[in-house]
Formats: structure tokens, C-alpha cells, sequence
């Protein structure tokens, strides 16, 4: 190596150059490394927020559909559209095992106790893929409500829409939008 140095700079070189050289080009490599890795993770990761935004777009179509049906058969309403916007998606509670080892010691007079507490998750292995134990899914929280209706400029048939609006999604009157669909 130092002699293939010593070519392509045309005069004697020194020994710790050589190294320095040697663990610069190590170090360049290690980071194009690191890079090539965090880009495959990176493509995993949108992967997956590809999946739970899938679901979060299946949640949101099935509750607009059950709201539709709900607010055109209030009196006065006719026909329905609404739209339903959420605040974050939905967010998974993994089950995790708890390991807590106690420790003593005797330092003659004195005796201690040291307690080591370490958390893992439980992981459910099958068929070459490892998933984490799903002890329970939070639902997206709903940030607002928009309802478009032929009913929208009776001021009844838009407090219908409100009250069942706040009563079943547990939102504010200030999150619901009502108004009059075009003809």
C-alpha cells in the first residue's frame, strides 16, 4: 500500500500518513454505509406509515358513510355529504415484559440493594415475520366535521346535525361545519 502511495505522489512517504489515509478512507466508507442503511429503513418506515395510512383512509370512509346515512334521515336534512377530518392516526399499545432483578451486596458494615428494572417488548414471532403483541388500538382523534345538505338553511335541521354530531364523535359544536349543498 505504501508503495502504491509513494507512486501517486511521486516522493517517500511517511509511515503515519499512510494510516491516517487508511482510516479516513475506512471512515468514508462506514458512513456511506450507515447511509445506504438508514435509506432501506427509511423505505420501511414509509412502508408502514403507508399501511396505517390505509387504514386511517378506511376508518375515516366507513364513518362518513355511517354519518351520511345518520344525517340524511334527519327530518328536513335530504341529501348528505360529509367529510370527516382526523387530528393524528391511530396509535398502538404493545405489550411489554417487565424484568426487575434485585440485587445486595455486603461492603462489611453497611449492606445495599441495587434494583436493575429492564422493559422489552413482547414479540410474536410466525413465518419469517416478527410483530409486537397489540394489547389495544386507540383510534384517531376527529378534528372536524364538514356536512354539506339540502336542509342546512333550517336553522332546526342544522341543530339536529349538531347535537347528533357532538353526542356520537364527542367533539365541540366549534369542530362540526354545516352548510347548504349546491342545487
Amino acid at each position: 500500500m505504501k508503495e502504491y502511495i509513494q507512486k501517486i505522489f511521486g516522493r517517500k512517504i511517511d509511515k503515519k500518513l499512510v494510516i491516517t489515509l487508511c482510516v479516513g478512507l475506512a471512515g468514508v466508507l462506514l458512513i456511506l454505509m450507515s447511509s445506504l442503511t438508514k435509506s432501506e429503513q427509511s423505505e420501511h418506515n414509509r412502508s408502514d406509515y403507508s399501511v396505517a395510512a390505509e387504514d386511517c383512509s378506511d376508518y375515516v370512509s366507513a364513518m362518513e358513510k355511517k354519518l351520511t346515512d345518520m344525517i340524511s334521515d334527519i327530518y328536513g336534512a335530504g341529501k348528505t355529504k360529509v367529510m370527516v377530518t382526523l387530528e393524528n392516526g391511530s396509535e398502538q399499545i404493545l405489550a411489554r415484559k417487565d424484568d426487575s432483578k434485585t440485587s445486595s451486596s455486603d461492603d462489611g458494615d453497611r449492606k445495599s440493594e441495587s434494583r436493575n428494572e429492564s422493559s422489552e417488548y413482547v414479540i410474536l414471532r410466525s413465518d419469517n415475520t416478527e410483530n409486537g403483541l397489540v394489547l389495544k388500538v386507540i383510534q384517531p382523534k376527529i378534528r372536524g366535521v364538514a356536512v354539506l345538505c339540502q336542509g342546512a338553511d333550517k336553522v332546526s335541521v342544522r341543530q339536529s346535525i349538531t347535537e347528533l354530531l357532538t353526542a356520537v364523535l364527542g367533539i365541540g359544536s366549534n369542530r362540526v361545519n354545516i352548510s347548504k349543498i349546491a342545487d
